[in-house]
């Protein structure tokens, strides 16, 4: 990677700028590095923390719990256990939430076979 301009991470991550500076502006986001001329620039270290706030908002984890995340990642290896219970915990949700979907899923399909008992 390497740094990028605002309009470059908003492209690669798919997500606006007024989310970014919304982000960085709640403490979700470290400040943000900026050049002599006030543009953000968004080193490594920054899009791989965005990456993967974006990935978990995608997967429902609240605002709270984000950055609660993010600043034990902030603190490095030392809260790596305390980290690590955050992510499990998610997934733990996502895992729940897809096993509703599944039931849903086949309780739809059922239904509609009803409709079409050809198919």
């Amino acid at each position: 990677m390497s740094e990028l301009t605002m309009n470059e991470v908003s492209k690669k991550y798919n997500i606006s700028a007024s989310t970014i500076r919304y982000y960085e502006h709640i403490g979700l986001l470290p400040k943000i590095y900026r050049r002599k001329n006030g543009n953000r620039y968004f080193t490594d270290f920054i899009q791989n923390l965005l990456e993967m706030i974006v990935c978990l908002r995608g997967s429902g984890v609240s605002v709270d719990a984000l950055k609660q995340y993010i600043q034990l990642t902030l603190q490095g290896d030392k809260t790596f256990n305390q980290q690590q219970e955050i992510l499990e915990n998610q997934l733990n949700l996502l895992k729940d939430k897809q096993r509703n979907l599944e039931l849903s899923i086949n309780r739809l399909n059922n239904k509609l076979k009803l409709y079409n008992p050809n198919n």
